[in-house]
């Protein structure tokens, strides 16, 4: 995984850019915002699941299952991806919690965009994510399942290309420097 400091100005331009990291990390706020800012397609993935299936994720998983949902996922992640590449379209993709733990889809992303990993400490997390009512994977004592899940996550997320410390830099600073070190 490269550092985040590494001299800024040594990337080509991506064509897409794919954000992962825990639920509360910020990726579909960043994601979002930095689309806009430098004029790309957004997709947030949890939403295309959503709008398909015409439930919110924590429904998808009561009626279906984690199992069908992951699958869901999958197939969703690597339809975008190259629908996104064959119409030579420039695209942020925000995904879910654990669309990088599969491993077909984390291979597609590494090769064909550019993974930046949002981290944040869990403490903080916690705040972010309130009751985690919505969080399906979140059971019992909330805290014990986060650390859990990240546990279980945190080798996949070691893979992306890049990492941010979302407690570390604001939302601004993470897009000027992702702006800064892909010249975009």
């Amino acid at each position: 995984m490269n550092n985040s400091t590494r001299n800024l100005k040594t990337s080509p331009k991506p064509k897409i850019i794919s954000f992962i990291g825990m639920m509360g990390s910020g990726k579909t706020k960043i994601g979002e915002s930095l689309s806009k800012n430098i004029n790309y397609s957004f997709y947030d993935i949890d939403e295309i699941i959503e709008k398909k299936y015409k439930l919110t994720i924590t429904e998808i998983f009561e009626n279906f299952g984690e199992k069908v949902f992951r699958e869901e996922e999958k197939v969703i992640i690597q339809n975008k991806i190259k629908n996104i590449v064959s119409n030579c379209e420039m695209a942020v993709v925000s995904l879910g919690g654990g669309g990088f733990d599969n491993s077909d889809t984390r291979k597609l992303l590494l090769n064909t965009t550019i993974v930046i990993w949002l981290d944040c400490p869990t403490e903080i997390l916690l705040n972010r994510l309130g009751d985690a009512k919505t969080r399906p994977m979140l059971k019992g004592n909330i805290s014990e399942s986060l650390n859990n899940l990240l546990k279980k996550r945190k080798k996949n997320y070691n893979e992306a290309h890049l990492k941010f410390d979302t407690s570390t830099f604001s939302s601004k600073q993470i897009i000027m420097k992702i702006k800064d070190r892909f010249n975009v």
